[in-house]
């Protein structure tokens, strides 16, 4: 556990965590307890908690952006056009025209056989937010039951 609470405050920004490791490595307060050091360095028992927690989630997010690129990929085809069949003359192109009893070129696809679904809405806005082209987006991105929010 040492080891754990060492590489924390050794990592943090923090001051007075800069101070404690100072004191831990200082033979002057081998006598003094974790607890009389955290005193004198001016932390308490919340503050050590907020620099593990803070040291664990840069530690999740540096593991996190390893995959970014694949999901920023992701996002950018769920966020794609694509096409698919018409539904009017299911692919084919043309319809049936029973009163003139011949095939008719069909209105839905313009004979292609094929029409153009619009992307994912949701990843299209948060693809042009992402990129700074439509509004702001907030530095940080929670997931709350599978869905991206602003924090």
């Amino acid at each position: 556990m040492c080891a754990i609470v060492m590489g924390t405050l050794d990592a943090s920004m923090d001051p007075r965590a800069f101070a404690l490791v100072q004191m831990m490595a200082d033979p002057a307060y081998r006598r003094h307890s974790f607890g009389k050091l955290c005193e004198k360095a001016g932390l308490r028992h919340r503050d050590l908690l907020d620099l593990f927690r803070r040291a664990k989630l840069d530690q999740a997010m540096i593991r996190m952006m390893a995959h970014f690129p694949k999901v920023a990929e992701d996002l950018a085809i769920d966020a794609e056009s694509r096409p698919q069949p018409c539904a009017e003359c299911d692919g084919s192109g043309s319809v049936f025209d029973q009163q003139a009893s011949i095939d008719r070129v069909c209105r839905g696809c313009a004979g292609s056989g094929s029409v153009r679904v619009v992307g994912d809405p949701h990843a299209r806005v948060l693809l042009f937010k992402a990129l700074g082209l439509t509004g702001r987006l907030n530095k940080r991105l929670v997931v709350v039951r599978g869905d991206v929010v602003q924090e």
